[in-house]
């Protein structure tokens, strides 16, 4: 890589010569120059890869000198080097065509070496065809997929003796799949390969994996073993250019360094639960792996939950909802802090949980397991059980009983009557008041407004009523209120989660 260096202080051009060793990077530094018209001179007669170029100088200045070469079309990438307070300059600088910038007072080997591989000419590979690629993408996806290194060929055995994976997810993917839903196929995870690969040129043998759309792998080869800063600093550059060149949000995990045997398959399981812990803390974007004792940790949380199980139990059996609700929330930051589980084993615990604390029919269990299959964080998977307690017979929303006696009457009223066509007309004409003082009363009291409540009794009466095989669906919804059995059927789903007839089913 050829590399020229362009400032009026000849102390600084020494410095940046003589801080690493260019010929062991592949770079060589073909010519100085201690103004810009020098510099555009020498450019004519030789031009370089790389030009390092001082902002302030007398005559024609850095900003100057980076139009005239962009004027004229050339290509060179031009890093500026700059003082703290040239902000504004820098500033004006990348958006004249300069690449990057670097800080006069805190040049240093490893910033110096980032930038001259982030801006090393791409190497014309007649080998590196489209067809290549697509088949080291297609090898890395099924190793992805069945953890087998014999999945991956001799060729990647020997340029990754030393490898790095990294395990990313897009946020709000919904919505950023809309933004390219009339794009081709596979328009979106190119774009985001093309970036990524920008970013970590640096790193001549990678290898970029799409799984489901959503999640993507990258396989690096590296020459060194990299600290947990080093990681970091890579890891945040990723995620902001990310951010700035296609405005998407990631999440990452990233694995340590590995070598020897099983590196493949170590490499990619470290990455994996490394991103997981965003499971645990979803406000962090960025997660490391890091080693832990996982059977330690999963005796503690076999103890945690044993312990959770049986006070949320008897705060069932005691009909104590905020007693219930009081629990969720005491024990979802005891569970947060248990992230060396992993999430796989947290949502299979949280399962089982859910059969040991409620009884509810296996199609309902089934239905909230599945649930917790797809929560996306630990506040999430406790949600569940707020909803298997709703659900639980007996337990439909209904709250402690009410001090006010308005409410309770009200209460009562929907209790005895539940099978006819109740209205707030004929609720507050039995009490006595208006339509709008009760419905807002009530609300106040009970968290949720009559009709609801009253969709809550009615469903809980058919859900005993469903136990009868003698009777069928449609006679239930009649015997319970409700006039129109496809009402019926969405109303039973939306409170418990299957229809009528899968709760049946389960029952058997």
């Amino acid at each position: 890589m050829k590399i020229a260096i362009v400032d009026d202080e000849i102390l600084v051009r020494v410095g940046i010569r003589s801080i690493i060793e260019w010929e062991k990077h592949d770079c060589c530094i073909i010519w100085e120059a201690g103004s810009g018209a020098e510099a555009l001179e020498k450019y004519e007669a030789e031009r370089p890869d790389l030009l390092l170029l001082d902002l302030t100088m007398p005559g024609i200045g850095g900003i100057e000198v980076i139009q005239r070469l962009r004027g004229k079309k050339e290509r060179a990438a031009i890093v500026v080097i700059s003082c703290h307070e040239e902000f504004a300059l820098v500033r004006e600088a990348l958006k004249s065509g300069a690449s990057d910038y670097l800080l006069k007072h805190s040049l240093e080997e490893g910033t110096l070496l980032s930038i001259i591989e982030e801006n090393r000419p791409k190497q014309e590979n007649t080998e590196q065809t489209a067809e290549v690629l697509h088949k080291d993408r297609r090898r890395l996806e099924r190793f992805i997929k069945t953890r087998d290194e014999k999945m991956l060929n001799e060729d990647e055995e020997r340029k990754f003796d030393r490898v790095l994976f990294l395990a990313f997810a897009v946020s709000d993917y919904d919505r950023i799949r809309e933004r390219y839903e009339n794009k081709r196929e596979n328009y979106f995870q190119d774009l985001v390969e093309e970036v990524a690969g920008r970013i970590l040129m640096r790193f001549p043998n990678r290898r970029f994996a799409c799984i489901q759309e959503n999640h993507f792998y990258v396989m690096l080869s590296c020459q060194k073993e990299y600290g947990e800063f080093e990681l970091l600093e890579l890891g945040r550059k990723l995620q902001l250019s990310l951010k700035k060149f296609i405005n998407v949000s990631v999440i990452l995990g990233m694995s340590g360094t590995l070598k020897g045997e099983g590196r493949f398959r170590d490499g990619l399981r470290q990455a994996e639960e490394a991103l997981s812990r965003h499971f645990f803390e979803e406000k962090k974007e960025l997660f490391l792996w890091k080693p832990y004792d996982a059977a330690a940790m999963q005796r503690q949380f076999i103890a945690l939950a044993e312990r959770f199980c049986a006070a949320c139990k008897e705060a069932v059996t005691a009909g104590e909802t905020q007693t219930f609700y009081g629990l969720l929330e005491s024990y979802e930051k005891e569970m947060s802090a248990c992230q060396e589980v992993g999430m796989e084993y947290f949502k299979r615990m949280i399962q089982l949980m859910l059969g040991d604390i409620f009884t509810l029919s296996l199609a309902e269990i089934q239905w909230l397991a599945g649930e917790v299959q797809q929560a996306g964080s630990v506040h999430a998977a406790m949600e569940i059980f707020r909803k298997g307690y709703e659900q639980n017979l007996g337990q439909f929303f209904v709250p402690a009983e009410s001090d006010n006696y308005l409410v309770r009457q009200a209460i009562g009223y929907m209790m005895d009557h539940y099978q006819e066509q109740i209205t707030l007309k004929s609720l507050a004409e039995y009490l006595y008041v208006s339509e709008g003082y009760i419905s807002r009363l009530f609300k106040a009291e009970t968290q949720t407004n009559i009709f609801k409540y009253l969709n809550q009794i009615r469903i809980g009466k058919a859900k005993k009523l469903l136990q009868d095989h003698t009777l069928k669906p449609y006679q239930v919804s009649e015997l319970v209120g409700f006039n129109n059995r496809v009402y019926f059927d969405n109303v039973f789903k939306s409170i418990v989660g299957v229809t009528p007839s899968e709760y049946r089913k389960g029952l058997k």
